[in-house]
């Protein structure tokens, strides 16, 4: 739903809604996958919902994913679109920024679908 809804807000031009729908979505589909993770290591709940609250997707996700995952990560170029849609996303909600322009959305939609889509396959 978080998805549609940000395709949703590209089509009708907001780009700042757009934004904090699918880096919201990342995170979410991120924290499962992390949790999951957490559990097939052996890592108490505590353990594991500390490092979701105080790393998660505030965090380094490229970090984050190569600690979890050996091989065949995705390019640095998907990292690296979905770390600036979450840059872009913490100055909306935390300096109140207003201009995003249409393409970065769009990189930070696709990109966000695509790590979203390699975490869930890899659950």
């Amino acid at each position: 739903m978080l998805l549609l809804n940000a395709e949703y807000y590209i089509f009708i031009g907001d780009y700042r809604m757009s934004i904090l729908e699918s880096v919201i979505a990342l995170e979410l589909v991120l924290s499962n996958f992390i949790r999951q993770e957490g559990e097939k290591r052996n890592i108490g709940d505590s353990d594991i919902k500390n490092y979701i609250k105080n790393i998660g997707v505030t965090g380094n996700i490229k970090v984050t994913i190569k600690m979890l995952i050996e091989n065949n990560l995705p390019s640095d170029d998907v990292f690296e679109k979905c770390k600036s849609g979450i840059s872009i996303r913490n100055k909306i909600v935390h300096e109140g920024r207003e201009n995003v322009n249409e393409n970065e959305t769009k990189n930070t939609l696709e990109s966000n679908k695509f790590m979203m889509k390699f975490l869930i396959d890899k659950m």
